[in-house]
């Protein structure tokens, strides 16, 4: 997939086959997609339904900016994960632009605004130092594994 420097630049839903055995789909992220209002609410009725369709998604990672407290849009789309019920985690990106005093002060508070159950596993992430990244992958294979 293109990337930019730049958040909210992703348009297309990007699927991606992995070593043969399920697709990632890259979504557009939600909150940060400069879109049109037309766009956000195809978005919006689209996504929903995506994973609540006979052959939806097995699970949803939801990526969230551990800089920030989730915004509205982070909110809705947690909603939708939930009202799915697809078993699904939490990312916290860019971990590692956050002190190490604050990741935990930041980890509650984010879990707090979703209101996860400790069901949810919560990966603190960063693509740059490749944080978190093993945790993941595990937990992929072990739904996938679950599925087979």
């Amino acid at each position: 997939a293109r990337t930019s420097g730049k958040p909210g630049k992703t348009r297309l839903w990007n699927y991606f086959r992995v070593a043969g055995r399920f697709y990632l789909v890259d979504l557009p992220g939600y909150g940060y997609a400069k879109v049109s209002k037309s766009q956000r609410a195809t978005w919006r009725e689209y996504f929903p339904r995506y994973l609540a369709s006979e052959d939806r998604a097995i699970a949803a990672i939801h990526l969230l900016d551990a800089r920030h407290p989730p915004s509205d849009d982070d909110l809705e789309v947690a909603a939708w994960i939930r009202a799915a019920q697809v078993p699904s985690a939490v990312a916290l990106t860019k971990i590692d632009k956050l002190g190490t005093n604050e990741r935990p002060r930041r980890y509650t508070e984010i879990v707090s605004a979703l209101g996860m159950g400790a069901e949810v596993p919560v990966f603190a992430t960063s693509a740059a130092r490749r944080i978190g990244r093993v945790e993941m992958w595990a937990w992929i294979d072990a739904l996938l594994t679950a599925n087979a």
